[in-house]
């Protein structure tokens, strides 16, 4: 009953909005490496659903700019990964590092099929990384 809400395992880099109006997904706003985001729609939300245990949710978003929404689509992967692992960022900067040595017109080609991140981040509570 006294708990804080992250002790209780609530991510407080999240915020559930109000519902809308309309019938939809429910959406919330998610900081992000110092951004925050506001969920359009959810993408896929494989394993996630389960009380326990590890998921990935994958929402699309816009970036929020104060009160406004640039109207530019992106895509947020929120998923459980484990202390020791490499985050999916750090992997794909280093594939892309590595195809700039590929040769002319190849790291291009590399662009068509791996998506550029912009970010990512832990989830920190009170600026320490969850764990």
């Amino acid at each position: 009953m006294y708990a804080e809400e992250s002790k209780l395992g609530w991510d407080t880099t999240m915020t559930r909005l109000s519902p809308p109006d309309h019938v939809g997904d429910v959406q919330y706003l998610i900081e992000c490496a110092g951004v925050t985001y506001k969920t359009v729609r959810i993408i896929s939300d494989l394993g996630a659903e389960a009380l326990r245990g590890r998921g990935t949710r994958v929402w699309e978003v816009r970036e929020m700019k104060g009160k406004d929404e640039d109207p530019t689509p992106l895509v947020l992967k929120d998923s459980w990964v484990d202390e020791g692992r490499d985050r999916e960022g750090d992997i794909l900067k280093k594939i892309r590092e590595d195809a700039k040595n590929l040769g002319p017109g190849e790291p291009s080609k590399f662009d068509r099929y791996f998506m550029k991140v912009r970010a990512f981040d832990d989830v920190r509570i009170h600026g320490v990384v969850d764990h």
